[in-house]
């Protein structure tokens, strides 16, 4: 499954953007357009929510970008680094937010390259301005939004450029390993 080339379109098939859909605003019947772009009849009968054909096993699990994070496994030191900022609050607050969400892996390279260790990244004054320019607020870029290039201005202030060639989305120089991640505060 995990070699499939429509990977993502699957997944992106399971979720619907734009908007937070708690089971007791549904009504008998509804058409909703999914992330990847099709339309999906979402049914409620009682407390029995189904899309498509499919039942939902557990409506209503309410998540934050913090809380997608943490759940990944693979954000365990920009977790760290939003708790030692003081950011987590921010980022689970009204947004839209796009975050450009370091891995570990990516943290891992940069501590080699800045010959630093982790507990002096996470002492650096500047800690929450370094996190504030990985987050675009105010709206949600998703990926197949995105044109050849546009520039954004992030948290921080600064402005970033993002590319897109292909199915290969930049922040800067960054590649940004999974796009369209979605989640809501």
């Amino acid at each position: 499954l995990l070699a499939r080339a429509d990977l993502a379109d699957i997944l992106k098939y399971h979720v619907i953007s734009g908007s937070k859909v708690m089971s007791s605003a549904l009504k008998a019947t509804q058409d909703v357009t999914t992330l990847e772009g099709s339309s999906l009849t979402v049914t409620k009968d009682g407390s029995v929510v189904k899309a498509g054909s499919a039942t939902v096993g557990s409506a209503d699990l309410a998540c934050s970008n913090v809380d997608t994070a943490i759940s990944n496994g693979g954000f365990t030191v920009l977790v760290e680094a939003l708790q030692t900022a003081n950011l987590v609050a921010a980022l689970n607050g009204t947004g839209p937010f796009t975050v450009f969400a370091p891995t570990d892996a990516a943290f891992a390279s940069l501590l080699a390259a800045l010959k630093v260790t982790k507990a002096e990244l996470l002492a650096r004054a500047d800690l929450a301005d370094i996190l504030k320019y990985h987050v675009i607020s105010g709206s949600k870029v998703m990926s197949s939004a995105l044109k050849a290039t546009q520039d954004v201005t992030t948290l921080e202030g600064s402005r970033l450029t993002v590319t897109k060639d292909g199915s290969v989305v930049k922040a800067g120089s960054a590649t940004v390993g999974s796009a369209d991640l979605a989640c809501s505060n």
